[in-house]
């Protein structure tokens, strides 16, 4: 039982870590033309901690489960199982925090849905970008990606320990279990209060940049994606056949050309 929470304890403390630890990194990268103190920094981390909480408490929660059917699967290798999990949110956390801390000092606010915008015309949103800023950004996610992946997969045990777990010491593992679980959604919430966590909860100053910096940016997104609609949608005010008639007249493509007001001889 006790190496089951032990594992659940560290496993979270480790993303807990991660995160706060990320704070003072996009103070440093994001935060040209910013002045800020070492003070500014620890109240960043403090005042951002609960939402870090609550984001840690989202990623721990399918290895919850894992070691949940742990105590019924003798055979189960936690490590193995989870190894796909902890490569895609290793690869997902990473790409999130090197892509907010990247556009943050052109877009001036936290990552959210609106980046999805952007994703059917990849080329021409790099356009403006070179060559070495590209590589340089990849690079740093895939470094990124390999220590938070390290972290969690050294933690994970290959097995847990049964031979001194008898009929009773499996229930109450059992029941030590979904109260950790209980925790972990208490956390998610953001407690016991009766809003439940949101972005705001992190805004403690005056000053915006020192705002945006306490904000997790896993939570940021993914808290964004939720409450936006069909980005598609989101700005057409009129039928798609109405506006493609209105727009067609400033082309001459496929018009009589010789219609066209000409107002320059070069």
């Amino acid at each position: 039982m006790r190496s089951r929470l032990t594992f659940i304890l560290r496993y979270y403390a480790i993303l807990v870590a991660v995160f706060i630890l990320q704070k003072p990194l996009f103070m440093l990268f994001a935060g040209k033309g910013h002045s800020f103190s070492l003070a500014d920094c620890l109240s960043v981390m403090y005042h951002g901690a609960g939402m870090d909480l609550s984001t840690a408490a989202y990623v721990s929660i399918i290895p919850w489960v894992v070691v949940l059917a742990s105590i019924f699967i003798r055979k189960l290798n936690p490590r193995k199982v989870l190894r796909l999990y902890h490569i895609i949110a290793a690869l997902a956390l990473s790409l999130i925090f090197v892509a907010d801390i990247s556009l943050y000092p052109f877009w001036q606010f936290k990552l959210d849905a609106s980046v999805f915008l952007y994703l059917d015309s990849p080329g021409e949103a790099t356009a403006s970008a070179s060559t070495g800023y590209l590589i340089i950004r990849i690079l740093a996610i895939l470094a990124y990606a390999i220590i938070i992946y390290a972290l969690l997969n050294r933690t994970t045990p290959k097995s847990f320990d049964y031979s001194s777990e008898k009929r009773s010491g499996k229930s109450l593992a059992f029941f030590a279990l979904i109260i950790a679980g209980g925790l972990l959604f208490l956390a998610i919430r953001g407690g016991v209060k009766e809003s439940v966590m949101n972005v705001g909860r992190a805004y403690f100053s005056q000053d915006q940049f020192l705002n945006h910096s306490a904000v997790n940016p896993a939570f940021s997104l993914f808290s964004s994606i939720g409450k936006t609609k069909d980005l598609s949608r989101q700005y057409r005010f009129m039928d798609e056949d109405k506006a493609k008639r209105l727009f067609n007249d400033f082309y001459t493509q496929g018009r009589d050309t010789s219609l066209s007001i000409r107002l320059l001889n070069t």
